[in-house]
This record gives structure tokens, C-alpha cells and sequence, in this order.
């Protein structure tokens, strides 16, 4: 008896003892992902694709105040050149001058009539380029080979023959109508400038 009540004891399950309470569980440390996300400040210098909002977009948008300066320029100084002064005719090409010369008495192969251009230089005269030559020298200065002695010009007594020419046409874009003889120094000294445009005399 005694054994079968020790038996019947240790079969009788014994009172479960009460569960710890669990602890907490950790907060799980940041993962690499947190990382990889943007931080504030590389986000902020970060333009803005958004014309909108992002002031430096409109601005690249407006046109430069130093080509529009540039512009405002040039429009200036070409409504300026009218006034100051310079011809229309200075822009175009000056037309080719023409003089016909008309010799007669020289004792000379040049008795008759020939043409003479310039600029380029040709026409029927015998040395076209020495005589357009010859006409840019007389006229450099202002001055005017073709213009008549003044009346009253004192001149010396110098006979330079019968010779006479006649010269019309265009120079410089001046009507010409020029005569030559060689009565006395002055006029000598008049024709003997425009050789060998006329023809050289002894």
C-alpha cells in the first residue's frame, strides 16, 4: 500500500510554473538601406529640373543683357552714319573714267583723236596705264590739271610750238572740258604735266 500511494503522488502532474515575461525585443539597428537614401543636403544641391520653381532655370531662360547691349549698339552707330557725313556714293564703286583727247599740230604720231580709260586702264591710247598714271598724280590734292590759267597770270615768254589738244570726258566723276596749247611758260608747264596722258613735246 504504502508503494502504490508514493506511485499515485508522483504520477499527479505537478502545478506549471507561471512564464517569464518575454523581454522587449531591440529596436534592429539601421540597415545599409538607410544609407543609400538621400541625405538632406545632397538633395538641396540638387538643381531643380522645374522651370517654375527653380529661379536659375528662368534666368538661363531670358536673353543676355550684354548681347542685347551689343545689339542696341549696333542699331545706334548705323543710324549715326548719316550724319556723320559720309556719302552714299562712298559705299558704290566709282564708274570707270573716260577722257577723249583731240591733238592736233604736235608734230607727232598722237595727231588725231584718241579715247582713254581708267580704272581699269585702256581705250586707243599708246600707253593707257603711264597715262591714267599720270592724270592720278595731277590730280592728287584736290588739284584741278584741267582748270584754265587765271587771267592776268604772269607767264614768261617761252614758245612751246603750235601744238593744241582738247580733252572732254569724265575724271573722278567731274564733267571735263579742257584746252591745251603751249603759247607760253604756264601753259607749257600745264600741258607737260599731263604726260604722257598728252604727248611729250620738245
Amino acid at each position: 500500500m504504502p508503494c502504490r500511494t508514493a506511485t499515485a503522488t508522483a504520477s499527479t502532474p505537478s502545478p506549471t510554473a507561471p512564464t517569464a515575461p518575454t523581454a522587449p525585443t531591440a529596436p534592429t539597428a539601421p540597415t545599409a538601406q538607410a544609407v543609400s537614401a538621400p541625405s538632406p543636403a545632397v538633395s538641396a544641391a540638387t538643381p531643380s529640373t522645374d522651370p517654375s520653381t527653380d529661379p536659375s532655370a528662368t534666368a538661363s531662360a531670358r536673353p543676355l543683357p550684354l548681347l542685347a547691349a551689343l545689339a542696341a549698339l549696333t542699331t545706334l552707330a548705323a543710324s549715326l552714319l548719316p550724319l556723320a557725313g559720309v556719302p552714299k556714293a562712298a559705299a558704290a564703286v566709282r564708274p570707270a573714267d573716260q577722257l577723249t583727247f583731240l591733238v592736233r599740230n604736235s608734230g607727232t604720231s598722237h595727231d588725231g583723236s584718241y579715247t582713254l580709260r581708267c580704272r581699269p586702264a585702256g581705250g586707243d591710247h599708246p600707253a593707257p596705264q603711264a597715262a591714267c598714271a599720270a592724270l592720278e598724280r595731277a590730280t592728287s590734292g584736290g588739284r584741278n590739271p584741267f582748270r584754265a590759267l587765271p587771267s592776268g597770270t604772269t607767264c614768261t615768254m617761252i614758245y612751246g610750238g603750235p601744238a593744241t589738244a582738247h580733252v572732254t570726258g569724265t575724271w573722278h566723276g567731274q564733267s571735263v572740258n579742257a584746252r591745251f596749247k603751249r603759247a607760253n611758260g604756264c601753259e607749257v608747264d600745264r600741258w607737260n604735266r599731263l604726260v604722257p596722258a598728252l604727248p611729250r613735246l620738245s
